[in-house]
């Protein structure tokens, strides 16, 4: 359930319409008994307060505990979905985590040595009771994986390779940890799973990732993943490798479903380089049965047609068929880049494009190739 609470914006809008009155108008300046600079007090501890207000309605609590002795975890990661946002736990375990207005959101907390676990939350008046259990995969257990399991190395080559492409990007990620992945094949199947966070460096895009694998599997005909990821920025003197970072994540953002949505949001898809339709005529993966479209058959897309039940903070996509999406601002093997689109369930959609949910929809095509390497935070805006 969508829960956003509008109070504080309105009494804040009030607030600002009041000094507005008292500030311009003569008259109840002069009828006023309060002295000015008492009165601009006054509005300024409101405002605070109003402030603090709203903070707390978007500050989730908890305490992480050890599962089996009880006792506090001080350091404890708690990380916000897709963000940079973050904090950790102090000497009694108790942490406070700004989640921002849009609900659900979801969270994950990781420490090292322990089984990371993750939340979706509805609500931030509650207080998060969190029990960590250790994991039972240690350093020592994967070099041995590495000098002498060969299932293993083929496997984690095959798992990289689904996971991060081969473009140059995915050479530049690197996985710190590996040892904490395992695998299972079944039938030509290949799922692999983790119980702690992996960490990654994206040097292409200047991230340090910390990402829980939820699930991932591979098999002839298809590739499925999906996770939770937070990002912190790596860090450099060199302004030409600042500069190199900023394109590529402008590279990563331009053309993705994220940059589709806020243009479909705000009616700029002509201008951002979009075409989109709505059709029947593909099969089950999205592919078009009769071939590729001429771009003249495919037209703008009108907002109204995803999207329903609009707000401040963002819409709720929604729609039936395919959605099939054309990006004519960058060329694949001389062709431009075609997707397709399957709504699952209404989904909430951010002011800047971001999917509040992943699962809430499944793509085709090329967006469904730009895997990991290209994984950008929910703050990110373009020039960034």
């Amino acid at each position: 359930m969508l829960k956003v609470s509008y109070a504080p914006r309105a009494i804040g809008t009030v607030f600002a319409v009041g000094i507005k009155r008292v500030f311009t108008d003569p008259v109840s300046r002069l009828n006023n008994q309060m002295p000015l600079s008492k009165m601009i007090k006054y509005f300024t501890i409101l405002l605070l307060l109003v402030s603090l207000t709203v903070e707390g309605q978007n500050a989730l609590k908890g305490i992480i505990t050890d599962s089996e002795t009880g006792e506090a975890i001080p350091g404890a990661n708690i990380y916000l979905n897709t963000s940079s946002i973050g904090t950790s736990s102090d000497i009694d375990g108790n942490f406070t985590l700004d989640i921002g207005p849009i609900r659900p959101v979801s969270i994950f907390i990781s420490f090292v040595g322990y089984k990371t676990l993750s939340w979706q939350v509805e609500d931030s008046g509650v207080s998060l009771k969190v029990k960590l259990e250790q994991s039972s995969f240690t350093l020592e257990e994967y070099q041995v994986k590495s000098e002498e399991d060969k299932a293993w190395q083929r496997r984690m080559k095959r798992f990289k390779y689904a996971f991060f492409g081969t473009d140059e990007l995915a050479r530049q990620c690197e996985i710190q940890n590996p040892w904490v992945i395992e695998f299972k094949r079944t039938d030509g199947v290949l799922t692999a799973f983790a119980d702690e966070s992996l960490i990654i460096l994206n040097k292409g895009l200047g991230y340090k990732v910390t990402y829980l694998l939820n699930e991932f599997i591979i098999s002839p005909m298809m590739r499925q993943y999906q996770g939770l990821s937070f990002f912190e920025e790596l860090e450099t003197n060199d302004p030409a490798e600042h500069r190199t970072w900023q394109q590529n994540r402008l590279t990563a953002y331009n053309g993705s479903m994220r940059h589709f949505l806020y243009a479909a949001q705000n009616n700029q898809l002509r201008e951002s380089r979009f075409t989109a339709i709505i059709g029947q005529n593909v099969d089950q993966r999205g592919v078009r049965i009769e071939g590729k479209v001429p771009n003249k058959s495919i037209t703008n897309l009108s907002s109204h047609v995803i999207f329903s039940k609009s707000d401040d903070n963002g819409r709720i996509l929604k729609f039936s068929n395919h959605l099939m999406i054309t990006y004519k601002g960058e060329t694949q093997r001389g062709d431009f880049q075609h997707s397709s689109v399957v709504s699952n369930y209404p989904t909430f959609v951010d002011e800047k494009g971001n999917l509040a949910s992943s699962g809430g929809i499944t793509v085709a095509g090329h967006l469904a190739h730009e895997g990991f390497p290209y994984l950008l935070p929910a703050e990110y805006e373009p020039g960034q």
